[in-house]
Formats: structure tokens, sequence, C-alpha cells
């Protein structure tokens, strides 16, 4: 008789245990929301931090290359300390030249985006010593 007791009773303990289960779905969606907004935070943060170290380099880069008074723009440079006198240049003769390979044809700019010379074969060649050196220098937009 004991056997028949349990049976009739396991239909009420298993709707108790949906019932209870049911109670608690709640508590459980919302651990997974918020584990599923943990891990999204996370990787925002993660791509934060990406992009602050790039910004902390390129502020370095820039403050690097304006303190070497060269800004290097593709195939031109722009040296910010230059003035149109009839004296060759200062800065130009003190650049590492050797950074350009042999066969580099840069375009050298001052500060207004006028052509001041040419690196050719890693040497400077200068408008005023050559007439020929900023016939074909290619126009740079001044509007940034």
């Amino acid at each position: 008789m004991r056997k028949d007791l349990s049976l009739q009773f396991l239909p009420y303990t298993l709707v108790s245990a949906l019932g209870l289960g049911l109670l608690f779905l709640p508590q459980f969606i919302s651990v997974r929301q918020n584990l599923v907004q943990a891990a999204a935070e996370s990787e925002i943060l993660t791509t934060e931090n990406i992009n602050r170290d790039r910004i902390k380099q390129r502020a370095q880069t820039a403050a690097l290359m304006r303190k070497s008074g060269l800004l290097p723009e593709g195939k031109t440079l722009t040296i910010l300390d230059y003035v149109d006198n009839p004296k060759r240049p200062p800065g130009i003769a003190k650049k590492r030249l050797n950074a350009y390979l042999s066969d580099e044809v840069v375009h050298v700019y001052d500060e207004t985006r006028t052509c001041i010379g040419v690196i050719k074969n890693r040497q400077f060649l200068w408008k005023r010593e050559h007439a020929a050196t900023c016939v074909d220098a290619p126009v740079i937009n001044t509007e940034e």
C-alpha cells in the first residue's frame, strides 16, 4: 500500500517542482542577460583600450615628427622652419637622407606648401641650385 501512495503523490511533486522552477526562472534569465551584458562591456572596454593606445602612439609619433622639423606626407616632405632666402636650408643637411631609398623621389615643401626642392638618390636638390627640380612637383591642397 505504501508504493501506491508514493506513486499517487508523484504528479503533485512534479507539479510543485515545476512551479518552483517557474518561480526561479526569471532569476536564471536575468543572470544570463547580465553575463551577456558583462561580456559585451568587456569587449567594448578592450576595444577602447586598443584605440587609446593607438591614439597615444600617434601622438608620440607626431611629437617626434614635430621635434625633427620634418613632416613626411607620403612622397612629400614638409619643412616647418624654412625661410626662403639665398642661403641653403639649414635643416636639410642635418637630416638623414639615407632613410629614403636610392630610387625614391620625394618633393620637399615649406609650411606654405610651396616646393623648395626634391630628394633624389638620397641627395637634396634645392630649387635655387637646380632650377628644374620643382617643375613637375605635385600641387598640395592647402585645405585640411
